[in-house]
């Protein structure tokens, strides 16, 4: 038994000293805020030819633009569809505004797939307008934009956008799904109460668009990080910018750590650092 307790000794203190530290595993699981969308997996219909609380608007008085519901073939879930014959504008949105509070900040996406045209996320409220453009800095934060052209590959669009805002040529293949998402803050002291959640096609050439997975929510990000390795002795968290937000103290005799945070964006990428108790470091975004 001695024999025992003084090898797991030793092997405690290798570990300690970071002799067996390997590449640490590291596990992300994320809570948003509840989806302030009404329906938002178009599974409620009630028999009708739209899903309950949502509308489609033709904005070229049935000059050909259509919307529809289709079935996901690996999923099984509801879409949204759009076919256009082009250069007209008609989307999908929700039947009622959606109740905002002022100061808070609010996160918007949808998942899209398409071909040839050109695809717009848009939230903006009928109730106020502070006069900024939604696509040129200091943006709007009462009409906001989000798009892809579905009429560039994404090769093509990352070649003309070495010479252009990369904003205005962003491409997209159309076997794949992109999301489109945003972020904005309602306005203090100027009686705004709600928003209206809009997706679909904005001009752009003949095609179609899917749309799945929309949701609206208060930009609260909690995540919690699994982390799995020996010898490891701190975790610390940045944003774009390379500012530290938060520093995790691990335990080095421990194989397997869990940290949990809040996060200031849902549509920012972050960093973590893993330090190990002999200086190595290691690294990953999300």
């Amino acid at each position: 038994m001695k024999i025992q307790s003084y090898v797991l000794m030793c092997l405690i203190s290798l570990i300690c000293h970071g002799v067996f530290a390997e590449k640490p595993e590291v596990k992300i699981r994320t809570t948003y805020s509840p989806n302030l969308l009404e329906n938002p997996n178009f599974q409620n219909r009630n028999g009708k030819k739209f899903p309950d609380g949502w509308v489609f608007s033709n904005m070229a008085n049935g000059k050909g633009i259509q919307g529809r519901v289709e079935k996901n073939s690996q999923s099984g879930c509801n879409m949204l569809r759009i076919d256009t014959p082009g250069d007209l504008p008609g989307y999908w949105s929700q039947a009622k505004p959606i109740p905002v509070k002022e100061g808070v900040t609010y996160y918007a996406r949808i998942d899209i797939k398409s071909e040839n045209t050109r695809t717009l996320l848009w939230l903006q409220t009928e109730q106020w307008h502070d006069g900024k453009n939604p696509l040129n800095p200091p943006l709007s934060q009462t009409r906001i934009f989000s798009y892809i052209d579905g009429s560039r590959s994404k090769e093509s669009a990352d070649e003309i956008g070495l010479f252009v805002d990369p904003q205005f040529v962003k491409g997209h293949n159309k076997d794949e799904w992109y999301t489109l998402s945003l972020e904005f803050t309602v306005p203090l002291s100027q009686g705004v109460t709600d928003y209206d959640f809009r997706a679909g096609a904005y001009f752009g050439s003949a095609g179609w668009i899917l749309l799945q997975n929309p949701y609206l929510g208060e930009a609260k990000r909690r995540v919690r990080f699994e982390v799995s390795g020996y010898a490891l002795a701190s975790m610390t968290v940045h944003d774009s910018t390379n500012k530290q937000l938060a520093e995790f103290k691990l335990k080095p005799d421990r194989e397997k750590s869990s940290v949990s945070m809040e996060l200031p964006s849902c549509k920012e990428s972050y960093k973590w650092v893993i330090t190990t108790i002999n200086g190595k470091t290691y690294n990953g975004v999300f």
